[in-house]
């Protein structure tokens, strides 16, 4: 989920000469939309969350082996959370595959009783919601998948393309929504945007909402949007299959390195490691837009105006928010100055991601003898990301931080950072 703020700031020239500012929209890091909040109940007894954490003993081939999927999938679930039976494993990802790939258009609806989508569309039609794509959205999707392929392969996943009926672009401010979820979803009161999300990926329903009035038309925003929450649904999932539904469904256990317990199939119930999993996922994104658009001729206008944005921003040194905060350029994803308004955004989740950083450079600090850099600690989370493991970066951080320290972590990733650093 990504969460743009909006701020009516002057451009250069109207805050010299303390004319009335323009207002133009300012995407920066808010802090994140607590729909599911933070969760963590018996993870030492939940096996099918954390199949290699019940025992101190190496794990069975069986249990160790979540990757076990082809090179190139064509289900967003890897397995099926406490279940031995493959066969009973191959139905839900063919359901996942099929929730994926068969999403509801035009006339159709969304169906399955209970879930945050049927409710937010309340029954209705999609076309009476959701945008049509433009090229540009099809376009930047098709790129996407096309290079996420070496990008997750990298870290030891196997992609998944994201067909372009998975993603949803529509108008949160339709009369037509549910009221209630919308702002449940995308972090909104009474339908004020505040600390609004930009777009949401649904483990439940496999589809990705954006949430077209906060997303930018510039290639280079849009893209940085549309691969956060691609990235969401190339990481490891699990689920369970429920016996008897009437309407079958997933219930999700595991998304990226977030998990939920084991109790319950309530579609609310707060994830665990949630600040640590969107944290890592926008440093992937990060990673991954710092490589892709500059070999792509659709990004070269965004990029050339980025770098000269960034050029004066460095000049005008003045320059700020309207609450005082000093522009920084090193986290800037995009940026441009027309001359009468300029607009910018940053990559997302500033708080966790500061907070990740300091994880992993205290981390690398004190295991200098294994990592010769904070990257090589940071590819350690990214395995397992998108290969479902959570031992090996659990070990790690009780190892450097103290006994229980990752279940600290999982609870609230920024509180242990600054409660260390106190």
């Amino acid at each position: 989920m990504l969460m743009p703020t909006q701020q009516s700031i002057p451009p250069l020239d109207a805050r010299r000469n303390k004319q009335r500012p323009p207002t133009y929209f300012y995407w920066n890091d808010a802090p994140p939309c607590d729909m599911l909040g933070l969760f963590f109940k018996n993870y030492m007894k939940t096996p099918e969350l954390f199949p290699t954490m019940t025992h101190d003993n190496p794990p069975d081939k069986d249990t160790q082996n979540t990757m076990d999927t082809p090179a190139k999938r064509t289900s967003p679930l890897h397995r099926l959370a406490g279940s031995p039976d493959k066969k009973r494993e191959e139905e839900a990802r063919h359901l996942s595959a099929e929730m994926l790939r068969n999403q509801p258009a035009g006339d159709q609806r969304y169906k399955h009783e209970g879930t945050i989508l049927e409710k937010l569309f309340g029954g209705k039609k999609l076309k009476d919601i959701e945008k049509p794509h433009s090229e540009l959205d099809a376009e930047l999707i098709a790129g996407i998948n096309h290079h996420l392929a070496s990008f997750v392969e990298r870290y030891g996943g196997h992609s998944i393309d994201v067909p372009e009926q998975a993603v949803h672009f529509i108008d949160i401010h339709v009369k037509r929504l549910n009221p209630q979820t919308r702002d449940e979803m995308f972090g909104l009161e009474n339908g004020e945007p505040g600390s609004c999300a930009s777009g949401y990926y649904n483990t439940r329903n496999e589809a990705i909402i954006i949430n077209d009035q906060s997303a930018s038309s510039h290639p280079l925003a849009r893209a940085k949007l549309l691969a956060h929450e691609m990235m969401h649904l190339e990481s490891f999932a699990s689920a369970t299959l429920p016996e008897q539904t009437e309407s079958q469904t997933l219930d999700p256990r595991r998304s990226g390195l977030s998990a939920r317990a084991h109790d319950t199939d309530t579609e609310s119930l707060p994830w665990h490691l949630k600040q640590l999993n969107e944290a890592v996922t926008e440093e992937l994104t990060k990673r991954f837009l710092q490589e892709y658009a500059p070999t792509q001729d659709i990004f070269k206008k965004d990029l050339e105006t980025t770098r000269l944005f960034k050029e004066k921003l460095e000049k005008e040194k003045h320059i700020t928010t309207v609450d005082g905060t000093p522009i920084s350029t090193d986290d800037m994803a995009f940026g441009i100055d027309t001359g009468d308004e300029f607009m910018y955004q940053d990559f997302s989740y500033g708080d966790e991601r500061s907070a990740l950083r300091t994880l992993i450079k205290t981390i690398q600090e004190k295991n200098s003898d294994r990592f010769a850099s904070e990257e090589a600690v940071f590819d350690e989370f990214a395995k397992a990301y998108f290969a479902g493991n959570l031992l090996p970066i659990a070990r790690l951080i009780n190892k450097t931080y103290g006994e229980k320290s990752f279940r600290a972590v999982g609870r609230d990733l920024i509180a242990f950072i600054r409660a260390h650093e106190s």
